[in-house]
Protein backbone atom coordinates (compact mmCIF):
# COMPACT_ATOMS: atom_id res chain seq x y z
CA UNK A 1 0.00 0.00 0.00
CA UNK A 2 1.39 3.32 -1.10
CA UNK A 3 2.28 6.23 1.51
CA UNK A 4 0.09 8.10 -0.16
CA UNK A 5 -3.06 6.03 0.21
CA UNK A 6 -2.83 5.07 3.38
CA UNK A 7 -2.54 9.35 4.33
CA UNK A 8 -5.65 9.32 2.74
CA UNK A 9 -7.25 6.62 4.63
CA UNK A 10 -6.22 7.87 7.55
CA UNK A 11 -7.69 11.30 6.65
CA UNK A 12 -10.83 9.25 6.11
CA UNK A 13 -10.92 6.95 8.66
CA UNK A 14 -12.78 9.11 11.60
CA UNK A 15 -15.07 10.71 9.39
CA UNK A 16 -16.32 6.65 8.71
CA UNK A 17 -18.56 6.18 11.81
CA UNK A 18 -20.64 9.61 11.43
CA UNK A 19 -21.42 9.54 7.39
CA UNK A 20 -22.31 5.35 8.31
CA UNK A 21 -24.89 6.73 10.88
CA UNK A 22 -26.57 9.63 8.05
CA UNK A 23 -26.49 7.24 5.46
CA UNK A 24 -28.74 4.68 7.28
CA UNK A 25 -30.76 7.60 8.84
CA UNK A 26 -30.85 9.16 5.13
CA UNK A 27 -31.98 5.25 3.48
CA UNK A 28 -34.55 5.11 6.43
CA UNK A 29 -36.44 8.03 5.18
CA UNK A 30 -35.64 7.29 1.78
CA UNK A 31 -37.49 3.62 2.28
CA UNK A 32 -40.34 5.72 3.52
CA UNK A 33 -40.73 7.73 1.00
CA UNK A 34 -41.13 4.98 -1.30
CA UNK A 35 -43.30 2.83 0.39
CA UNK A 36 -45.60 6.09 0.44
CA UNK A 37 -45.27 6.99 -3.13
CA UNK A 38 -46.65 3.13 -3.78
CA UNK A 39 -49.87 3.55 -1.50
CA UNK A 40 -53.01 4.86 -3.59
CA UNK A 41 -55.15 7.40 -1.54
CA UNK A 42 -58.32 4.61 -0.46
CA UNK A 43 -62.33 5.61 -0.57
CA UNK A 44 -64.46 3.88 2.22
CA UNK A 45 -65.52 1.82 -0.58
CA UNK A 46 -62.34 0.66 -1.09
CA UNK A 47 -61.45 0.20 2.56
CA UNK A 48 -63.93 -2.24 3.41
CA UNK A 49 -62.99 -4.10 0.54
CA UNK A 50 -59.38 -5.10 2.15
CA UNK A 51 -58.47 -7.44 4.77
CA UNK A 52 -56.90 -6.45 7.95
CA UNK A 53 -53.35 -5.11 8.02
CA UNK A 54 -53.37 -4.16 4.63
CA UNK A 55 -51.60 -0.97 4.19
CA UNK A 56 -52.87 1.84 3.56
CA UNK A 57 -52.86 5.26 2.72
CA UNK A 58 -55.77 8.06 3.32
CA UNK A 59 -56.18 11.71 2.23
CA UNK A 60 -59.23 13.82 3.59
CA UNK A 61 -59.99 16.75 5.98
CA UNK A 62 -59.92 16.85 9.54
CA UNK A 63 -64.16 16.12 9.82
CA UNK A 64 -65.87 18.62 12.15
CA UNK A 65 -67.36 15.74 14.07
CA UNK A 66 -64.08 15.40 15.99
CA UNK A 67 -65.65 17.40 18.79
CA UNK A 68 -64.27 15.38 21.81
CA UNK A 69 -61.66 17.82 22.27
CA UNK A 70 -62.18 21.23 24.59
CA UNK A 71 -58.84 22.37 23.13
CA UNK A 72 -58.68 24.62 19.75
CA UNK A 73 -56.94 21.96 17.84
CA UNK A 74 -58.02 18.68 18.81
CA UNK A 75 -54.69 17.25 17.86
CA UNK A 76 -51.26 18.38 19.06
CA UNK A 77 -47.97 18.84 20.02
CA UNK A 78 -48.27 20.46 23.52
CA UNK A 79 -44.56 22.27 24.36
CA UNK A 80 -43.18 24.07 27.22
CA UNK A 81 -39.89 26.80 27.14
CA UNK A 82 -37.16 25.76 30.08
CA UNK A 83 -34.26 26.40 30.97
CA UNK A 84 -31.45 23.69 30.57
CA UNK A 85 -28.40 23.72 32.56
CA UNK A 86 -26.30 25.81 30.58
CA UNK A 87 -28.72 28.40 30.96
CA UNK A 88 -29.83 28.29 27.40
CA UNK A 89 -33.63 28.25 26.29
CA UNK A 90 -35.04 24.90 25.23
CA UNK A 91 -38.60 23.38 24.67
CA UNK A 92 -40.37 20.13 25.62
CA UNK A 93 -42.77 18.28 23.99
CA UNK A 94 -45.46 15.85 23.98
CA UNK A 95 -48.22 14.51 22.20
CA UNK A 96 -52.18 15.05 22.79
CA UNK A 97 -54.05 13.11 20.31
CA UNK A 98 -56.93 11.19 20.24
CA UNK A 99 -59.50 9.06 17.24
CA UNK A 100 -60.60 11.07 15.19
CA UNK A 101 -62.54 11.06 11.71
CA UNK A 102 -61.37 11.79 8.59
CA UNK A 103 -63.99 13.18 5.81
CA UNK A 104 -63.14 11.56 2.28
CA UNK A 105 -64.76 11.81 -1.08
CA UNK A 106 -67.52 9.42 -0.83
CA UNK A 107 -67.68 9.19 3.61
CA UNK A 108 -65.84 8.83 6.91
CA UNK A 109 -62.85 6.83 8.09
CA UNK A 110 -62.36 6.68 11.05
CA UNK A 111 -59.03 6.43 12.68
CA UNK A 112 -59.53 4.56 16.19
CA UNK A 113 -56.12 4.25 17.70
CA UNK A 114 -54.30 7.95 19.65
CA UNK A 115 -50.64 5.88 19.54
CA UNK A 116 -50.00 7.47 16.20
CA UNK A 117 -47.21 10.33 15.38
CA UNK A 118 -48.30 13.74 14.39
CA UNK A 119 -46.06 15.38 11.55
CA UNK A 120 -46.22 18.76 10.26
CA UNK A 121 -48.68 20.42 12.45
CA UNK A 122 -50.02 23.35 10.28
CA UNK A 123 -50.98 25.72 13.52
CA UNK A 124 -49.46 27.15 15.74
CA UNK A 125 -51.05 28.74 19.39
CA UNK A 126 -49.01 30.66 21.60
CA UNK A 127 -50.63 30.17 24.98
CA UNK A 128 -48.02 31.87 27.24
CA UNK A 129 -44.79 32.84 26.93
CA UNK A 130 -44.06 29.32 27.99
CA UNK A 131 -46.73 27.45 26.59
CA UNK A 132 -47.85 26.55 23.03
CA UNK A 133 -49.18 24.25 20.98
CA UNK A 134 -49.15 22.95 17.22
CA UNK A 135 -51.60 20.55 15.66
CA UNK A 136 -54.44 20.70 13.21
CA UNK A 137 -57.72 22.18 13.43
CA UNK A 138 -61.02 21.31 12.30
CA UNK A 139 -61.30 21.33 8.69
CA UNK A 140 -57.13 20.76 8.12
CA UNK A 141 -56.05 18.76 5.46
CA UNK A 142 -54.89 15.59 6.86
CA UNK A 143 -52.94 12.57 5.50
CA UNK A 144 -52.86 9.10 7.39
CA UNK A 145 -50.71 6.54 7.08
CA UNK A 146 -51.13 3.28 8.97
CA UNK A 147 -52.97 -0.31 8.16
CA UNK A 148 -57.13 -1.16 7.79
CA UNK A 149 -58.92 -2.96 10.64
CA UNK A 150 -62.78 -3.64 10.64
CA UNK A 151 -64.83 -3.89 13.76
CA UNK A 152 -69.09 -3.75 14.62
CA UNK A 153 -69.17 -0.21 12.64
CA UNK A 154 -67.23 -1.10 9.47
CA UNK A 155 -63.63 -0.57 8.05
CA UNK A 156 -61.68 1.90 10.26
CA UNK A 157 -58.01 3.19 10.40
CA UNK A 158 -54.89 2.16 12.72
CA UNK A 159 -52.83 5.30 12.09
CA UNK A 160 -48.79 5.06 12.21
CA UNK A 161 -48.78 8.66 10.73
CA UNK A 162 -50.79 11.53 10.70
CA UNK A 163 -49.46 14.38 9.03
CA UNK A 164 -51.09 17.74 8.31
CA UNK A 165 -51.27 19.09 4.29
CA UNK A 166 -52.15 16.70 1.56
CA UNK A 167 -50.10 14.16 0.13
CA UNK A 168 -48.01 16.13 -2.01
CA UNK A 169 -47.13 17.82 0.96
CA UNK A 170 -45.88 14.97 2.96
CA UNK A 171 -44.08 13.03 -0.35
CA UNK A 172 -42.16 17.07 0.32
CA UNK A 173 -41.43 16.96 3.91
CA UNK A 174 -40.33 13.00 3.48
CA UNK A 175 -37.81 14.34 0.35
CA UNK A 176 -36.57 17.15 2.81
CA UNK A 177 -36.15 14.38 5.45
CA UNK A 178 -34.08 12.28 3.03
CA UNK A 179 -31.49 14.62 2.09
CA UNK A 180 -31.09 16.55 5.41
CA UNK A 181 -28.84 13.09 7.20
CA UNK A 182 -26.72 12.87 3.97
CA UNK A 183 -25.59 17.39 3.88
CA UNK A 184 -25.36 17.30 8.00
CA UNK A 185 -23.32 13.79 7.44
CA UNK A 186 -21.29 15.70 5.27
CA UNK A 187 -21.03 18.61 6.87
CA UNK A 188 -19.88 17.08 10.49
CA UNK A 189 -17.06 14.29 8.29
CA UNK A 190 -15.88 17.75 6.54
CA UNK A 191 -15.34 18.74 10.40
CA UNK A 192 -13.97 15.04 11.29
CA UNK A 193 -10.89 15.67 8.58
CA UNK A 194 -10.18 19.02 9.03
CA UNK A 195 -7.97 18.65 11.47
CA UNK A 196 -5.96 15.83 10.10
CA UNK A 197 -5.03 17.85 7.10
CA UNK A 198 -4.35 20.58 8.81
CA UNK A 199 -1.37 19.08 10.90
CA UNK A 200 -0.56 17.22 7.77
CA UNK A 201 -0.09 20.39 5.68
CA UNK A 202 1.86 22.04 8.06
CA UNK A 203 3.91 19.67 8.76
CA UNK A 204 4.90 19.20 5.00
CA UNK A 205 5.22 23.46 5.16
CA UNK A 206 7.81 22.80 7.91
CA UNK A 207 9.86 20.23 6.00
CA UNK A 208 9.76 22.31 2.84
CA UNK A 209 11.13 25.15 4.88
CA UNK A 210 13.10 23.05 7.10
CA UNK A 211 16.82 24.31 6.69
CA UNK A 212 19.10 21.59 5.13
CA UNK A 213 21.66 19.70 6.75
CA UNK A 214 25.14 20.37 6.31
Amino acid sequence: MSRRLMIVIAFLLPALPLLAFFWLEANGASNELTNVEHLPSLSVAQLNALPDGRAILIEGWLDTQNTHSLEALPIYIAEERYLDVDLSQQWSSHQVTAPFVVAVSDGDVRVINQDYVLQNPLHTIELTSLQRQAGLALGDRVVVIGTVTHDAQGAAVQAKIVAGGTRADYVALQQSSAAAPIKIGAFLALLAVLPGLGLWLMRKRAQHYAPAAI
